[in-house]
């Protein structure tokens, strides 16, 4: 057991904080041209799909909404999925269906979170728990917050998190290639 840090609060780990909603956005004709990160966006980084179709703009002042960085991990509430953050979706405006985990420590590698969101037991035994019986299957901030993951000592998360976005580029070079590489 030794090996494992034990389970941590969400909330310990990271800044949790929920994308806007669209009609909320205060449009300025003087402010800066950002994109919106959509549902294409974050399937891009989860290896699904080799481009984007479209992206839609608009002018804002970037310092007061979450803006896409590089390491960021974005939570769809709705797909209830997680992913990282690359230079290829990075600087975007998050809606309101997405949750963004900055880090405030470096206790954790951000793959190793997505790869744990997305695949453990334990995640989804507590997705399923906050989920249950709604009649819309979203996961809240409040729910997300109080999630409990069981971390390992970094070494191990760092290796884990390697394996988890080597699984995702190979994805992405069999869509743009048609077959996996040897990475």
């Amino acid at each position: 057991y030794d090996e494992w840090r034990g389970k941590m609060k969400l909330s310990t780990i990271y800044n949790i904080e929920a994308g806007i909603l669209k009609n909320r956005i205060e449009k300025n004709d003087n402010g800066q041209e950002i994109g919106i990160f959509t549902k294409e966006h974050f399937d891009l980084e989860l290896g699904r799909i080799s481009e984007i179709s479209e992206v839609e703009f608009v002018n804002i002042d970037p310092n007061k909404y979450m803006i896409t960085q590089v390491g960021d991990v974005l939570v769809d509430s709705i797909s209830l999925e997680a992913t990282v953050i690359t230079e290829k979706t990075k600087g975007l405006l998050v809606l309101f269906n997405y949750f963004v985990l900055r880090q405030k420590n470096s206790n954790i590698n951000n793959y190793f979170f997505a790869n744990w969101f997305n695949n453990s037991t334990e995640a989804k035994r507590q997705i399923n728990e906050n989920i249950q019986g709604t009649t819309i299957k979203k996961l809240n901030l409040s729910q997300l917050t109080n999630f409990k993951v069981t971390l390992p000592k970094i070494n191990q998360q760092n290796l884990i998190g390697q394996l988890y976005e080597k699984q995702i580029k190979k994805e992405i070079y069999k869509l743009i290639f048609g077959f996996y590489c040897c990475c």
